[in-house]
């Protein structure tokens, strides 16, 4: 290619440091042209990565999330709470518990020492109800009952 600015262009042209050769308008286009490339191909990339997640979904009866089991300690006395509306809690762990126990026969007076199993209480929907929990808790064992002091 010949010079015409004293090899300043084909030095440019024949190593592609287009940063130095900026003031070249065919230069500073292909450099546009590959940045824009590059860019392109990160959009598609992210896009099609969050199409493809939005599109995963969970087969009926499949669970995301696997039983647990806890070991918990229950207060000797229900406590006035307000879920959906006013009604009473059990205190577990110190802390207001707003579910049921299946299984669980609770008698005020007595601190209990339980273990129970946390697990996905709507298994078999896309979507659970909003204002429900997302776990139900069912009852293994009753580790000790003690009255209450």
């Amino acid at each position: 290619m010949p010079s015409t600015g004293g090899g300043a262009e084909s030095t440019c042209a024949d190593t592609f440091q287009f940063r130095s050769c900026s003031r070249h308008p065919t230069m500073t286009a292909i450099r546009d042209f590959l940045l824009a490339q590059r860019q392109g191909v990160w959009v598609a990339t992210t896009l099609v990565t969050m199409l493809a997640a939005a599109c995963i979904s969970r087969e009926p009866g499949s669970s995301p999330v696997e039983s647990v089991v806890l070991e918990v300690t229950v207060g000797p006395a229900l406590v006035e709470c307000v879920g959906v509306g006013p009604m009473q809690c059990l205190v577990v762990d110190g802390k207001f518990f707003y579910n049921s126990i299946e299984g669980f026969e609770y008698e005020e007076g007595y601190v209990y020492r339980i273990r129970m199993e946390r697990y996905d209480a709507w298994p078999d929907l896309e979507e659970p109800p909003q204002d429900a929990s997302a776990y139900g808790y069912r009852l293994v064992e009753v580790v000790s009952q003690t009255p209450a002091e």
